[in-house]
């Protein structure tokens, strides 16, 4: 997990990049993520860092739309076992839950992008979260598969984000971002 913290740290302080003539920005960063839904929060844990990706295009004056791509795996495993009758755990299963998150929306930026200057974005959208969970189960004794599920579903919700940046060099930001999901 330390490994994980400083890599999140080190995309975050090169988060941006923009255009020289200041219509496309692109971002990369790292997000952590703090998990609402009380059964993925129990099994899989509550918070976890997970890389994100973020195009925006400017439309007019300080607006721009924006549309982003984050993606986070964690992999539980544990024994169980194959039936009630069975005294010992007789089963390994491994739990591998994959995290979709596509997001969209509109955007404003006040301030500048140069060195040494601060600026404010504030984004608004849409996202969809799509969750894609595989189960296998293998006996302990044999290693051989006793059952392999995979499900998946999604939903569409709101996104908000509100960020501070400020400017390296020319072109080039660094942006804490707090937002909602």
């Amino acid at each position: 997990m330390k490994g994980a913290s400083i890599l999140a740290l080190v995309i975050l302080v090169l988060s941006g990049f923009v255009t020289a003539d200041h219509n496309f920005m692109l971002t990369v960063n790292g997000n952590y993520y703090f998990e609402g839904d009380s059964h993925y929060k129990d099994f899989y844990g509550e918070s976890r860092i997970f890389p994100e990706g973020k195009l925006a295009v400017r439309l007019f004056g300080n607006f721009y739309l924006w549309g982003s791509y984050g993606y986070m795996w964690t992999t539980q495993t544990y024994n169980a076992w194959s039936s009630k009758g069975v005294f010992n755990a007789d089963l390994e299963t491994e739990s591998t839950l994959k995290k979709h998150i596509i997001s969209g929306g509109l955007g404003y930026y006040a301030g500048y992008i140069e060195p040494g200057e601060w600026g404010l974005r504030l984004e608004l959208g849409m996202c969809r979260i799509t969750n894609k969970v595989r189960t296998v189960s293998n006996y302990l004794a044999s290693n051989d598969v006793f059952s392999d599920e995979e499900r998946e579903e999604s939903g569409l919700g709101f996104r908000t984000n509100f960020g501070v940046t400020y400017g390296l060099l020319k072109g080039v930001y660094a942006e804490a971002l707090g937002g909602y999901i």
